[in-house]
C-alpha cells in the first residue's frame, strides 16, 4: 500500500513542478513585456488567463484524492500538506504574473521612469531566481537551501524601497508616469515566494496596496 502511495507522490511532485516551472515562466514574460513596453506579449499572457488556476485545481484535487484514499501516515501527511499549501503560492504568484501583463496593456504608450524599470527588472530577475531555487530545494529536500532562499527576500524589498524613493521624486515632476511604475513594482514584490496577496477588481487581478 505504502508503494502506491509513494508512487502518486511522485506524480504528484511532477504536476506540482510543473505548475512551479510555468508561473516562473509566466513572471519572467510579464516582466519583459513590461519594460519592453510589449502589449502582443502581454496579450498572449492574459489570453488564457485561467491556465495557473486550472493547474493549482488539478493539483489540489490530486492532493485531496491521496490523503483520502491513502490516508498517509504523519510524516508522509506532512509531504502532501506543503504540497497543498505551496500549491496556493504558486497560485498567487502566477496571479500576480496576469496582474504584470493587465498593466502592460493598461499603460502601452503612457511615459515611464527609466531608472524605475531598470530595478522592476532587477526585482523580476531576483524573484524567479527564488522560485527556481526554492523548487530545487523542495525537490531535493534541501533546508539549507530554502533557507538561503527566504534571506533573499531582504534583497527585493530593498529594491521595492528604492523604486518607491525614485517613484516618489518622479510624482513631483510627471504624475501620471509615476502611478503607473508604483503599481508595476507591487506586483513585483508580491510575487516573490515571500511577498502578500492581491484581490480582483473587475475580473481582474489587481496588487493589494
Amino acid at each position: 500500500m505504502h508503494e502506491v502511495f509513494l508512487d502518486e507522490l511522485r506524480k504528484l511532485n511532477t504536476r506540482f513542478m510543473g505548475m512551479g516551472i510555468d508561473v516562473s515562466e509566466s513572471i519572467e514574460e510579464a516582466t519583459q513585456a513590461f519594460v519592453d513596453h510589449d502589449k502582443k506579449l502581454a496579450q498572449s499572457l492574459v489570453k488564457d488567463d485561467q491556465k495557473v488556476s486550472r493547474a493549482a485545481t488539478k493539483v489540489e484535487k490530486r492532493t485531496l484524492k491521496l490523503m483520502a484514499l491513502q490516508q498517509p501516515v504523519a510524516s508522509d501527511f506532512r509531504n502532501v500538506i506543503s504540497i497543498l499549501k505551496a500549491t496556493g503560492d504558486l497560485e498567487r504568484i502566477g496571479e500576480n504574473a496576469l496582474s504584470i501583463a493587465w498593466e502592460t496593456i493598461r499603460v502601452k504608450g503612457n511615459p515611464r521612469i527609466p531608472e524605475v524599470e531598470a530595478i522592476i527588472k532587477s526585482m523580476s530577475k531576483k524573484v524567479n531566481f527564488m522560485l527556481d531555487q526554492v523548487l530545487k530545494a523542495y525537490v531535493q529536500g534541501d533546508e539549507k537551501l530554502a533557507r538561503e532562499v527566504a534571506k533573499k527576500d531582504d534583497e527585493v524589498d530593498e529594491d521595492y524601497v528604492k523604486a518607491r524613493k525614485l517613484i516618489i521624486a518622479g510624482i513631483k515632476q510627471d504624475p501620471e508616469a509615476a502611478v503607473q511604475e508604483c503599481g508595476q513594482d507591487q506586483c513585483e514584490r508580491r510575487a516573490c515566494p515571500g511577498g502578500k496577496g492581491q484581490r480582483e477588481e473587475g475580473g481582474q487581478v489587481r496588487c493589494c496596496f
